[in-house]
């Protein structure tokens, strides 16, 4: 996982959906310094900074990494060709759609030579298009006087832009906005859109001046557009398939979903497979307690090595009580039933009132540019709950039962993020179910899925990495959206007018989870007591 950031500056003009801005310099060179640093928050393991010119206009790449993959240390995050033609960024996870890629190999590094060795900027895009994981980056073609930046389709990697305007007149690309002062909210920043965007230089053959044209190209592949050209083969599937198979193939979707992402961590550096204490944790689950944490949980429990313990982390800003804590108990007592022969680490945060404001104005430009009651709730709940520091309960068949203060030193976080939008976490799916049918429930469903990325994915990527973690989303794994996907109308649909998730539920069954299934929805702002914290913490934004 990594930071970015690329600033354009000079004397030119951008051009972007047929609005011209003029490029400039900035004295402001605070920026510099606070992007420098939020991004080492992000990647805490090395950063690195190119610059080069093209025309009239100053190119500065950035980036930092924290590194979960490959065998060898990578020393600078950036990557280029011998001359500099060609810079390279990226943040990310592949899991698969790159040609010839072999354990132990770098997926940045095999990505960045695969887009140096394209042919043209379309064979690039089709290279692109075939990449399974979330993922985003800045790659920087001086050969071919462009710049590509973008993000994989489902937007689970921010990207924030500001364009020029008189706050500061560069261009700017970053995973995350400056996070040391407040004072930098007022510069105006936006979530980039998924797909490519490519800047493509030339000369004004009047002034001749640098002209950045900003195209914004689909993918090609999408996945939503290859689900809507494929409704009539979700019907003749659901016609062949029974229930009870139907639910296997999820099942088996959502085990290899988690076990990609608890494995894609084995940067040899950091830990070994086969010598690992069983005290270390590698994975950190955000457990509420409710249906989505737990069964993450349990599929986990699948994947991860005994000789490993998992961490699952409850965060409460209410004394200690609340009804996530109280549901995480139970959930936890019904886990351990079912799973001899695993450690686990339980750790209860408990979130004071002098904590939360010592911390609001820092998560509120993390937050930034979201900033509805909403956001501020979900986003400060997140930041504590991964920060994982807390009073920690170590259960193990080998170990008895200690209580200990305890931050978890694992680097990836397994979240529930795109469970309710995919399988029907919300009344007005059943709404437009009752009321136009399975078409009505699909294009209610492809709504949410394709508005994650504005609403949720970009807000919690950069909370949860800002404290040196990366998230990882098994349910918006792209197998297991096309999976659900092929039975949404005549299987999800029919479920729930039962209930909602209902398909999770009856999975959760499956897995021995059965009290756990009937575990009503809650949403964390809720169920972690912040909500009746409001108002204090409004009052210092």
């Amino acid at each position: 996982m990594c930071g970015l950031s690329l600033l354009l500056e000079g004397v030119g003009k951008l051009c972007y959906e047929e609005v011209v801005y003029s490029l400039g310099n900035s004295a402001r060179s605070s920026i510099e310094t606070e992007l420098n640093y939020s991004l080492s928050r992000r990647g805490p393991d090395s950063i690195g900074t190119l610059i080069r010119t093209i025309g009239d206009v100053r190119v500065t790449l950035q980036s930092s990494l924290l590194q979960l993959r490959g065998l060898t240390k990578v020393h600078d995050p950036l990557h280029y060709v011998q001359n500099k033609d060609i810079l390279f960024g990226f943040n990310g996870e592949i899991y698969s759609g790159l040609p010839s890629f072999a354990a132990g190999d770098t997926d940045t590094v095999k990505l960045f030579e695969c887009l140096a060795a394209a042919e043209d900027f379309d064979a690039q895009l089709e290279i692109l298009s075939h990449l399974r994981g979330p993922w985003s980056l800045i790659y920087c073609d001086f050969r071919r006087d462009y710049i590509l930046v973008g993000k994989d389709s489902m937007g689970r990697r921010s990207l924030l832009v500001h364009m020029p305007d008189s706050s500061d007149p560069r261009f700017m690309v970053t995973s995350t906005a400056p996070t040391m002062s407040a004072k930098n909210v007022q510069i105006p920043w936006n979530e980039l859109g998924c797909g490519i965007h490519r800047l493509l230089f030339s000369r004004d053959s009047k002034s001749y001046d640098t002209v950045i044209k900003v195209d914004w190209h689909p993918w090609k592949g999408n996945i939503y557009k290859y689900l809507r050209a494929h409704r009539n083969l979700a019907r003749v599937w659901a016609a062949k398939h029974d229930r009870a198979r139907r639910l296997c193939s999820f099942i088996n979707c959502l085990d290899r979903s988690v076990r990609i992402r608890v494995h894609a961590r084995e940067y040899m550096g950091q830990i070994s497979l086969n010598t690992v204490h069983r005290n270390n944790s590698t994975v950190l689950i955000l457990f509420s307690g409710g249906l989505d944490s737990t069964v993450l949980a349990a599929v986990a429990h699948r994947n991860v090595p005994l000789c490993e313990t998992i961490d699952l982390c409850n965060v409460c800003f209410h004394s200690g009580s609340s009804p996530d804590r109280l549901a995480a108990c139970e959930a936890f007592l019904e886990l351990q039933k079912l799973t001899p022969g695993r450690s686990w680490r339980f750790i209860e945060v408990n979130v004071s009132e002098k904590d939360l404001l010592d911390h609001v104005q820092h998560v509120a430009s993390l937050i930034h540019p979201q900033h509805t009651k909403m956001d501020y709730n979900i986003g400060l709940a997140l930041w504590f709950a991964t920060r994982a520091r807390g009073l920690a309960t170590f259960y193990s068949p080998l170990v008895v039962m200690k209580r200990q203060n305890y931050c978890s030193d694992a680097k990836v976080v397994l979240l529930g993020q795109g469970a309710d939008e995919l399988l029907g976490g919300y009344n007005r799916h059943r709404e437009a179910f009752r009321n136009g049918g399975g078409n009505s429930l699909v294009n209610e469903i492809n709504k949410d899925l394709g508005r994650l990325w504005i609403r949720n994915l970009g807000r919690d990527d950069r909370v949860v990495s800002d404290l040196g973690r990366e998230a990882r989303y098994p349910f918006l794994d792209e197998e297991l959206v096309y999976e659900v996907r092929k039975f949404q109308q005549d299987f999800t649909g029919n479920l729930l007018m039962k209930n909602d998730k209902l398909l999770l539920r009856i999975s959760a069954v499956h897995l021995g989870l059965t009290f756990t299934s009937n575990r009503a929805k809650r949403a964390i702002q809720f169920g972690s007591g912040i909500h009746r914290l409001e108002d204090k913490f409004s009052g210092v934004l």
